[in-house]
């Protein structure tokens, strides 16, 4: 079941205080993952933008006037693999209807009303075990293929503790919602497949591809 709208608010004021560096990274990138930086409508049109998690667009009605919404509904062909691609969202999507959303203009962003996407960012969930009773929980870089290059990842830039953690705590709260939990343990079976154990950021033990 999706969490409530209280919950995701919850959620939001656990990472309004925690940041990944103690610096505006936007400033080495000119806030890319924004898409402030060579800004293009157009592009941004087709590519800059997020799918929210169910519920959160409860939320982020709240004050939705900065962002183009559009919705979704999960096909057939969406939970099916393609000419050897993976599938883009796992069985249980399917007929849900998705939130996706887009900046109208990156240099007015609602920092208050930030979807969770943005907030976990430069990290990934990744299930370690997927499926089995030896799940677990950990954060990886981001390696989506992204439209972007981000400085912090190229990097490896070291990433702070406690945000590392409560982005960490988050995601243990998100997982309960089974979708959710589904998405994710898809793609992370589809990464160990693909690359392998990924590099273990958070929590701190080794495990390096």
């Amino acid at each position: 079941m999706a969490l409530t709208k209280e919950q995701y608010r919850e959620l939001y004021e656990k990472l309004d205080t925690v940041f990944p560096v103690p610096y505006d990274c936007g400033t080495i990138c000119g806030k890319a993952c924004c898409g402030v930086s060579g800004f293009d409508r157009e592009m941004a049109e087709e590519d800059m933008g997020l799918y929210l998690y169910p519920g959160e667009d409860e939320l982020l009605k709240e004050d939705a006037d900065w962002l183009r919404w559009s919705e979704e509904t999960v096909e057939e062909e969406d939970i099916q693999e393609v000419d050897g691609l993976s599938a883009l969202f796992p069985p249980s999507f399917l007929q849900k209807k998705l939130c996706f959303v887009r900046c109208k203009d990156p240099l007015r962003c609602h920092r208050a009303y930030r979807p969770l996407q943005c907030r976990f960012f430069p990290t990934l969930p990744h299930l370690m075990n997927a499926g089995t009773k030896r799940e677990r929980l950990v954060l990886i870089w981001n390696d989506m293929d992204l439209p972007y290059s981000c400085p912090l990842i190229e990097d490896e830039v070291e990433l702070d503790k406690e945000w590392l953690a409560t982005v960490y705590d988050v995601w243990q709260t998100l997982l309960e919602d089974p979708m959710v939990h589904d998405m994710v343990a898809m793609d992370s079976l589809d990464r160990m497949e693909e690359v392998g154990m990924p590099t273990v950021l958070w929590p701190r033990f080794r495990f390096h591809r």
